[in-house]
């Protein structure tokens, strides 16, 4: 008879978003086995193989994606804009900027040599997309933001989110990726304020020796 599990897949799965957060590569069996106090063989009977890990994992982010895009469907009170900055510091909450940069990498590369995990992974993406579409279109509703493609300003932001967390990294400014994320968000965003046109110029002081062009 076998013996009942000691750790439901819930906890195991949690573990390994864990070591995710704290090492910044994608777990092993090993590791996650010795985080939760199994033996490695006592989780390969449970998710099959490293694989069926990744993928349990991959499973869950989109139903938790999914989640997040019908609560912003769902919500009617308060600022779209700061439900979106709320969504981003729950995600990045605690980060290092140099785990996130390792997690990317080696999860482009796991992805991109199994198809399964590619496929999950461009759902999740176009979850993503549709939930950050969606904070943006409540923020236009709301007047917040002007009238605008919010697809379009939807992936530039998405874009920002990638590229602000490499520029974490490069910078070296003490400051956390939440924070600079935040900070490079609100500046997208100014541009799409009410009364300002998208797109408008910064005006910057230019420094000694610069000449207008």
């Amino acid at each position: 008879m076998p013996r009942p599990p000691t750790k439901t897949d819930a906890e195991i799965l949690a573990a390994a978003a864990r070591l995710v957060l704290r090492d910044g590569t994608l777990p092993t069996l090993a590791g996650v086995a010795r985080e939760v106090g199994l033996s490695g063989p006592r989780l390969a009977q449970r998710f099959g193989s490293r694989r069926g890990l990744l993928l349990a994992m991959a499973k869950q982010n989109l139903a938790r994606a999914n989640a997040q895009l019908r609560a912003v469907r769902a919500s009617a009170t308060g600022s779209a804009i700061d439900a979106l900055l709320r969504v981003i510091d729950t995600g990045m909450a605690g980060v290092d900027a140099q785990a996130l940069t390792n997690l990317f990498l080696s999860g482009v590369q796991e992805t991109q040599r199994d198809p399964e995990l590619r496929g999950l992974s461009q759902a999740i993406g176009r979850i993503k997309l549709r939930a950050v579409r969606d904070h943006l279109d409540l923020a236009v509703e709301r007047g917040e933001l002007a009238p605008t493609d919010t697809t379009r300003l939807a992936r530039m932001v998405l874009a920002l989110s990638g590229g602000s967390v490499l520029l974490s990294l490069s910078e070296g400014n003490g400051r956390s990726p939440a924070r600079n994320l935040k900070r490079d968000l609100l500046e997208l965003l100014a541009h799409y304020r009410p009364g300002r046109s998208a797109g408008t110029r910064v005006t910057r002081p230019r420094g000694r020796g610069q000449t207008r062009m």
